[in-house]
């Protein structure tokens, strides 16, 4: 099974050329991590807490205020307090807590911070297998490859309470794993969760939420351009093969009280493989969806965190191939 999805012009487009701030980093001596660091969490700008699998290991925890190493923490496995290699680690800043979300179990891990021991795991009822986890102010909410709606709101016990939202472009005429791959992409929310946002990898849809009651509301989204993709089904696997002239968008996000961040690519797909994720730019909102600041880098940002206060990120970088730590000041 093939489907086509080509660029179409869409009104509602951003641009991210109105505020451009640069940003200048500068590397972290970091002597504990190893091979390619894929998530990083700042802890009350006080500890980097980075999923860097090693010697059995999950995560690895960095003191910044004393330049040191922390240690190894969680141990991957099947036995009692071990868990599986998460591909999604999460932090939702409501209870001070990281978690580890694997696609395969289904199960969210809860860790206390700094130990890191295993709190609690929650099951998800229902959920399908590939998924983009958030956590909003009484629910859970979810973007996968649904039968019906684009997200799924589900309650603290894991159980499915809702789905909601459209698919953008000719999503809703896909079938359910087809719109999913098409218009996967990263989901983040304030830490109150009373907002929420949706990104693409593949095209420039970018929709903001706003949490009621009984019900989401769609207050702003922007959209220029389709994405220039193929759904491919073979006997052993699905999925997206992404074109070379595709526009990559939204990577990776973060949600601070006040702002918004979007990690955004804006190359065509073959000026970024074999490295396909990641970019050089960090743009900012307001809740409401409205465009604050572009923040661009002259290095690949692959993942990143900001404090608590929005004067710091900490991002993993690709530096020349090398996966490496930097800290940038900024100024919204």
């Amino acid at each position: 099974m093939f489907y086509s999805c080509n660029n179409t012009a869409k009104k509602n487009a951003l641009d991210i050329t109105q505020n451009v701030m640069q940003i200048n980093g500068n590397l972290l001596s970091l002597d504990c991590l190893v091979g390619r660091p894929m998530d990083i969490n700042s802890v009350c700008d006080t500890l980097l807490i980075f999923r860097d699998r090693y010697d059995g290991k999950l995560f690895t925890v960095f003191d910044i205020k004393n330049n040191m190493c922390v240690g190894r923490f969680v141990t991957e496995g099947n036995g009692p307090n071990e868990v599986l290699l998460s591909t999604r680690v999460l932090r939702f800043p409501q209870k001070e807590r990281l978690h580890a979300f694997n696609e395969e179990t289904r199960y969210l891990y809860s860790f206390d911070i700094p130990t890191l021991n295993i709190m609690d795991k929650i099951l998800f009822q229902d959920l399908p297998s590939m998924v983009y986890l958030g956590e909003l102010k009484d629910y859970y909410v979810a973007v996968g490859c649904w039968q019906e709606g684009r997200f799924g709101i589900y309650d603290r016990e894991g159980n499915l309470f809702r789905t909601e939202g459209k698919y953008p472009f000719s999503g809703e005429k896909m079938n359910p794993m087809e719109r999913f791959f098409t218009y996967q992409g990263p989901i983040s929310a304030t830490p109150n969760g009373n907002y929420f946002v949706i990104g693409c990898h593949y095209s420039d849809n970018l929709e903001f939420y706003e949490v009621k009651e009984n019900e989401t509301v769609l207050l702003k989204k922007y959209e220029s351009y389709d994405a220039k993709t193929q759904f491919q089904v073979t006997a052993n696997s699905q999925g997206i093969h992404v074109k070379d002239d595709c526009i990559m968008s939204y990577n990776w996000s973060h949600g601070s009280n006040e702002y918004c961040y979007m990690l955004y690519s804006g190359k065509k797909y073959s000026e970024t493989k074999p490295s396909s994720g990641g970019g050089n730019k960090i743009v900012v909102f307001d809740w409401k969806g409205n465009y604050i600041k572009t923040l661009e880098s002259a290095i690949r940002i692959l993942t990143f965190c900001v404090d608590e206060n929005d004067s710091q990120i900490y991002a993993v970088v690709n530096d020349n191939g090398e996966f490496k730590i930097m800290h940038f000041n900024i100024k919204i």
